[in-house]
């Protein structure tokens, strides 16, 4: 099932509310929860226009490389925090609150695969929260990257709110996401003088960084981003 685009539209609503707390490595579910957000990635990757993915069980293993009886249960977690819907065709399910424009971002998709599965997870045991912890900062940076910028701006305190791990576990995550070739981080400097760390998605617009775009030009996006965020009280602002 290795992905044909390179990006893929995932909804994002939810994220931004801060619903990826309730999926919490406490009580037991950890490893379920973990198995939610790797399921729904590789449904994601199968989505036509529509919202729509036609997937089976042994396709949904090899991409994510659980076995069926996790699948199963990530599945259902999906379907009970309403993130994912069956669909009445035998294998099918709709990505919840998909639309074509708006309330998406970009879920990097073919520069992920090696074959038919996703590289980043081959190392993935269910068996540690910095795993679960991982995978929601990764889907915090997909809903809140600046598609001029090419990079998402997340202060340490808003990781850690909006996906519900410990502010002191944040950076742990950030080292897995970088060491499985999921992200870059990139710092600049400010005319105040700061340095706030952007995070930018491995596999989405290549050709877009510094040394395609000039210095100047980049310096006022990303000055742009600080900007918008400071002045939102929705948004991130730049890392404390």
């Amino acid at each position: 099932m290795t992905p044909k685009l390179d990006w893929v539209r995932l909804p994002t609503n939810w994220i931004r509310e801060g619903r990826l707390n309730a999926l919490s490595w406490a009580g037991g579910n950890g490893a379920g929860n973990t198995a939610a957000l790797m399921v729904l990635i590789a449904i994601a990757h199968t989505t036509d226009q529509e919202g729509e993915a036609r997937v089976t069980y042994d396709q949904l293993c090899l991409a994510t490389g659980l076995s069926r009886a996790k699948v199963s249960e990530g599945l259902k977690i999906l379907v009970s925090r309403d993130i994912v819907r069956p669909r009445t065709s035998r294998s099918t399910f709709r990505l919840v609150g998909f639309a074509k424009d708006r309330g998406w971002g970009k879920l990097p998709a073919k520069r992920l695969y090696t074959g038919e599965a996703i590289s980043a997870f081959k190392d993935f045991t269910l068996r540690k929260a910095a795993q679960l912890n991982a995978l929601k900062v990764y889907l915090l940076m997909v809903a809140f990257r600046d598609n001029k910028a090419g990079v998402a701006l997340l202060s340490y305190k808003k990781i850690a709110q909006l996906a519900g791990i410990d502010r002191n576990r944040v950076r742990q995550a950030l080292d897995l996401l970088v060491c499985n070739s999921l992200i870059h981080i990139e710092s600049f400097q400010t005319l105040s003088g700061t340095r706030p760390s952007v995070y930018r998605l491995i596999g989405l617009d290549p050709f877009l960084h510094r040394g395609t775009r000039s210095e100047e030009n980049l310096e006022g996006l990303f000055a742009d981003l600080v900007a918008e965020a400071t002045q939102s009280p929705g948004l991130p602002v730049s890392p404390e």
